[in-house]
């Protein structure tokens, strides 16, 4: 499946991307973790889940 709208996102626990440029990272709060955001550009600018994400039970 590839998902191409405005919107479309992905989970993973790895993802990897593939692009031409991007933006400097800017550090985010999430609750008590911090996390890094960039935005990717190219033409296509494509990403793939290397590892799925884990379900706790």
């Amino acid at each position: 499946m590839i998902l191409r709208d405005i919107g479309d996102g992905i989970m993973g626990e790895r993802i990897r991307c593939e692009y031409r440029k991007s933006t400097k990272p800017i550090l985010i709060a999430k609750g008590a973790h911090r996390y890094q955001r960039i935005i990717i550009h190219g033409l296509p600018a494509e990403c793939w889940i290397e590892k799925p994400i884990r379900l706790s039970k």
